[in-house]
């Protein structure tokens, strides 16, 4: 049976268990508020950018001159995971969605330790063309380019012929969802669905050329991609872990009322015992 001092050693880890993780829900609101206000501030700036491409780019009828016309079939998936634990289904639903789709010849570009542990563990090492952990202080333009620049040059010389992206949307507080999105070669038609832009949408003159005006945009429409899915991502990871360290501080502290009702029980139980030994006894 189990003893009173092992009972309250278990209420006492418990309860040490539940401080981590109620400090850890504090930090990870903190984290949340702050990488939200920058995700509303880059909004208005990265739905501006991307109305201005598809006004461009819809006004076009050839893209074939973007990309190499002799590619690898393949494709090349830039994935989006935290470099620390504890924050829930958030990485495992991207890395299984985009696993679904995983054919032996594409490449993966992995953003955050998480992403890399997976697909080594999974048996997809030899497709990793690169592997960047990121911390928070880190999302900037000029990460971002290096991490852009290793897809167009992929996407260029014609290793590739795909280039997605695989983040985790913010919907709400509570429910974020994984999605993968196409960035190369330029899809008109979901441009053409969410261009909002008040741009002339018939037909643009371009000066000099629109080939050379759109080879100089799309880096630049990349690296703005990138950088938005990179802070949206931070944000569902921030919610995530928040979320799940405050389910975590719930059942540590059921479980302490738990053990503690079964103490109380047990302490009972055993000084009614010796009340009864001591009446026995004084009876005899």
């Amino acid at each position: 049976m189990e003893s009173l001092q092992s009972l309250k050693r278990k209420m006492q880890s418990v309860q040490k268990i539940s401080k981590i993780t109620e400090a850890m829900k504090l930090v990870s609101i903190v984290k949340l508020k702050r990488e939200r206000e920058i995700f509303v501030k880059i909004q208005d700036y990265y739905k501006e950018f991307y109305n201005i491409v598809a006004a461009i780019v819809n006004s076009m009828d050839d893209l074939s001159f973007i990309g190499p016309k002799d590619a690898t079939e393949g494709t090349l998936y830039i994935i989006i995971n935290s470099s620390l634990g504890l924050c829930g289904a958030y990485n495992n639903n991207i890395n299984r969605l985009v696993r679904s789709m995983l054919q032996p010849n594409d490449q993966l570009i992995l953003i955050g330790k998480k992403s890399f542990t997976y697909y080594k563990n999974h048996k997809f090492t030899s497709q990793i063309i690169a592997s960047i952990d990121l911390n928070d202080n880190q999302i900037n333009m000029d990460e971002v380019q290096a991490i852009g620049e290793i897809a167009l040059d992929a996407f260029h010389q014609g290793k590739i012929n795909k280039v997605q992206i695989g983040y985790t949307k913010f919907i709400n507080a509570m429910k974020f969802e994984p999605v993968v999105i196409p960035l190369l070669p330029i899809d008109k038609s979901m441009l053409k669905e969410k261009n909002e832009s008040t741009i002339n949408k018939g037909k643009i003159d371009f000066l000099p050329n629109e080939e050379e005006l759109i080879k100089a945009l799309i880096p630049h429409y990349i690296y703005t991609f990138i950088y938005g899915a990179l802070i949206e991502s931070k944000v569902c990871e921030f919610a995530s872990r928040r979320n799940a360290m405050d389910m975590a501080t719930n059942n540590a502290n059921d479980l302490i009322d738990k053990y503690r009702l079964k103490f109380n029980k047990m302490r009972q139980a055993k000084i009614t015992e010796e009340i009864n030994e001591m009446m026995a006894g004084g009876e005899r």
